[in-house]
């Protein structure tokens, strides 16, 4: 048990922005939803909690088709990234004869720095959805 509160505690520090907004989320909801049955106007008054799943369960939908689509797009914007590098290293290494070149060559210099940009790149990303 210890274990496990253990690892949910790194978890919640890891993703402390996560965390913050679904704390803020739930706290926004409880009081939304004691406000509408203490407001006439609302029209919550009367409302079972059946009717407040529905309600929030149809307003999860969009929330994670859209933190689908954020996350994917990221994942595809790495591949392609990943790809352009190979397809480079590739070219120089075919055409520009990255492999008996000189250490102080121009093309290793080339070579260097993509590699170096891209895995900025990579980790930067990866880092960031560690958060």
């Amino acid at each position: 048990m210890r274990r496990r509160l253990s690892i949910w505690r790194q978890y919640i520090l890891r993703h402390q922005a996560l965390s913050k907004g679904i704390a803020i989320a739930l706290v926004v909801s409880i009081a939304a939803i004691v406000a509408g049955y203490h407001l006439n106007w609302t029209g919550f008054q009367g409302r079972t909690l059946w009717d407040w799943l529905n309600l929030l369960g149809v307003l999860a939908i969009p929330v994670v088709v859209g933190v689908g689509t954020a996350w994917l797009s990221t994942e595809q914007a790495r591949e392609a990234a990943l790809h352009r590098y190979l397809d480079k290293m590739a070219d120089l290494l075919l055409s520009e004869n990255l492999r008996e070149s000189k250490t102080n060559a121009e093309v290793r210099a080339v070579a260097r720095t993509r590699t170096w940009t891209v895995l900025r790149l990579l980790l930067t990303s990866t880092e960031r959805g560690k958060e």
